[in-house]
């Protein structure tokens, strides 16, 4: 054996050398495997999604208290008879309590579309690799979720006192005046998050995703309220109980950012830039 053999196998940090078909060696290099390891989009928004509930939960919880009841007599009130008073004072508390729950509507689901706008703006600005649209994302997300869900809790809320019968739809009723504020909030979401991620094929896909998953969890919450509790005061647009209360705001707010999160896919960085808005 000569002393300048060599045994490629005997010193790890020998490259191999390989013989073309002309003869000439040439040395071999490798080629690095690459795998985009990048968390899934529908588990990011999802977090953000269930964050945002929880966090809508404890703050429309002191927003709602923070509403009073205002009762406003008419004049002459004082001198009314007994009953004449009683019947007064029932139809003067009733308008009371509709008006501090058009009120509290507005203030719990105003912050439940705030709160998920920033989240759903947020994550897609993260995932775009862009500072600047995390910043944009979560502003647009912020007004749009917080106008929307004020907004239409303002117009819906009043149309369900309206238009409610205990004897015949009432859960109807009270499903269709939960879908037209939740699947406002979830659109508004949707919206943000397609705008943040600046790739424009995303942007109708995310609004839809996130309007469909809110009217799932629509579904979900009235029938969980009716099934899990029964016994309790569930249908107003507001829950009279803290737990259904909790799961209206939890459960919109996931469904909403996951299916918003499905819909959207995981667009790459390459595409990302391909389909930005000029």
């Amino acid at each position: 054996m000569h002393a300048d053999d060599t045994d490629p196998k005997g010193d790890p940090g020998l490259e191999s050398s390989v013989v073309d078909e002309t003869g000439l060696s040439s040395r071999a290099h490798s080629v690095p495997i690459t795998r985009d390891r990048r968390i899934p989009l529908w588990l990011l928004t999802t977090a953000a999604g269930l964050v945002a509930g929880l966090a809508a939960a404890v703050g429309g919880e002191a927003a709602g208290g923070a509403i009073p009841l205002l009762v406003n007599y008419p004049p002459g009130y004082e001198e009314m008879g007994g009953y004449q008073k009683l019947a007064v004072r029932s139809t003067a508390v009733g308008n009371a309590e509709k008006i501090a729950e058009k009120k509290k509507a507005a203030a719990a689901y105003g912050l439940l579309g705030l709160l998920l706008g920033v989240g759903l703006g947020a994550v897609g600005g993260l995932s775009s690799g862009s500072g600047r649209m995390v910043l944009l994302g979560a502003v647009v997300g912020a007004l749009a979720g917080g106008i929307v869900g004020a907004v239409i809790s303002f117009a819906a809320v009043p149309l369900f006192f309206r238009y409610q019968d205990p004897e015949f739809g009432g859960m109807l009723y009270l499903f269709l005046t939960h879908a037209a504020i939740f699947v406002g909030i979830g659109a508004a979401g949707g919206l943000a998050l397609g705008y943040a991620l600046d790739h424009r094929p995303s942007l109708g896909r995310a609004l839809f995703g996130g309007a469909l998953g809110a009217l799932a969890g629509t579904f979900l919450l009235e029938v969980v309220n009716s099934m899990a509790f029964p016994l309790m005061r569930t249908y107003e647009p507001v829950p009279s109980e803290r737990l259904p209360r909790f799961l209206a705001h939890l459960l919109v707010a996931v469904c909403a950012a996951l299916v918003a999160g499905l819909a959207v896919g995981t667009p790459s960085r390459m595409e990302t830039r391909k389909g930005a808005r000029p």
